[in-house]
């Protein structure tokens, strides 16, 4: 009990000093504080505010898509002391200096968006710019909501020519005209296409993809499709050359044939050239054949060079997208532009299209814009938009869009004037 006592008592001394000091320096501590417990600092001067005198692109550009520049006076030079705005959405900013901003707009689409900067350390705001962003990909006009479509193309008319399925039935090839005018251009049978494309008479080539050895042919004039080739191995894609032959590929590896196909422009005339893979998607660009397959375990592009004779040189494997591609993903859609960079669409259901430069620099192409895996590339002829075909995916119909690219595509022999 005399142990307790000594070891409360000793606590209670121990309280009463620090009460005291504390009640020292809360006496010297206040003599610093202004009589008014104002914070105000009337000597404080601010960063000057910003000014815009210049936005380009000039008067609109692509929501969501690299990259703009805004010119002007007293920015910051740290990426992060700016911010700029479209009316309530920010930008992501990449480069500053005091006089110029590099940055991604944000995909808020809209006409007249109030374009504003703010600087860390500046009163205000700058001054006001009016500026349009358009939505980069839009769903092309006369598609339904329970409308699935799969292979498509466009004429240089702009006629849109699509294989479909609605609310669970094949609807055969539908045609939409630019005034939407919504037709059927060939029956329903039991099957769809996953390729539909112009050859250079005008009629419609079709492939279904899986184990189908055969390509179809539909007049211009519309009609049933019939079988046009038998190449004899399985037809997943096809491409047109500039003399109208076909190249064609499929699902091969590990077969007697496991080939890519050159077939003449009358359907007959087979050519095989050895590749043991399975091949997804096919184009021709400027004398090669650029293949997008899974060979082995391997999943990638490879670029073929067509010699002078019309025989394909020893493929290369040109990118290899093996470590992105897991599981079931594949390649399902290639397209060149005119410069020679390759734009490859994948079934990733989120930034499905990748670039690779005629440089080899790769990456995706408008992260951000689709939420979709690609079933199919095509062109919007004398544009620079691309017309891709879009797998459902949650919430999303499957559909149509036509993607602003803001460039230039190679040629398809297919189409007229190509």
């Amino acid at each position: 009990m005399i142990m307790n006592y000594r070891i409360i008592t000793m606590k209670w001394r121990q309280i009463a000093g620090l009460m005291l000091m504390s009640g020292i320096l809360l006496t010297v501590g206040s003599c610093d504080v202004p009589s008014d417990n104002s914070l105000f600092d009337p000597d404080y001067q601010g960063n000057p505010d910003p000014v815009i005198t210049g936005i380009s692109p000039e008067g609109s550009w692509l929501a969501g898509v690299d990259a703009m520049v805004i010119e002007g006076q007293n920015f910051s030079p740290l990426v992060e002391e700016n911010f700029i705005y479209f009316g309530n959405a920010r930008a992501r900013l990449y480069t500053a200096s005091p006089t110029r901003l590099e940055f991604r707009p944000p995909n808020s689409p809209g006409v007249d968006k109030e374009v504003r900067v703010a600087v860390l350390g500046a009163e205000k705001f700058s001054n006001s710019m009016m500026y349009t962003l358009l939505p980069p990909a839009v769903t092309v006009a006369g598609l339904r909501d329970s409308d699935e479509p799969y292979g498509a193309t466009m004429d240089a008319d702009g006629n849109l020519y699509f294989s479909n399925i609605a609310s669970g039935s094949i609807e055969g090839i539908q045609k939409i005209t630019p005034q939407g005018v919504r037709s059927q251009f060939a029956p329903a049978q039991t099957w769809f296409y996953i390729r539909v494309k112009i050859g250079p008479d005008g009629a419609l080539y079709l492939s279904r993809g899986g184990i189908i050895p055969f390509i179809y042919r539909v007049p211009p004039e519309g009609g049933t499709p019939a079988i046009y080739a038998r190449p004899g191995l399985r037809v997943e894609d096809f491409d047109f050359d500039p003399e109208g032959y076909f190249w064609a590929g499929g699902g091969n590896q590990g077969t007697n044939n496991n080939a890519i196909v050159r077939i003449g422009p009358d359907g007959t005339g087979f050519t095989r050239f050895t590749f043991d893979a399975d091949v997804k998607a096919i184009r021709y660009f400027d004398n090669s054949l650029y293949v997008g397959a899974v060979q082995g375990e391997t999943k990638g592009v490879w670029r073929f060079p067509v010699n002078a004779d019309n025989t394909l040189g020893e493929g290369q494997l040109i990118q290899d997208m093996t470590s992105i591609l897991t599981g079931t993903r594949e390649i399902r859609a290639l397209n060149l532009l005119s410069n020679g960079d390759l734009l490859i669409g994948t079934s990733i259901s989120t930034d499905p299209i990748y670039i690779r430069t005629v440089d080899g620099e790769f990456g995706l192409f408008y992260d951000g814009i689709l939420r979709q895996g690609v079933l199919n590339f095509s062109w919007v002829h004398g544009t620079q938009n691309m017309l891709v075909t879009l797998a459902g995916a949650g919430d999303q119909n499957q559909r149509i869009v036509r993607l602003d690219t803001r460039r230039e595509t190679a040629p398809w022999y297919g189409l007229p004037g190509n």
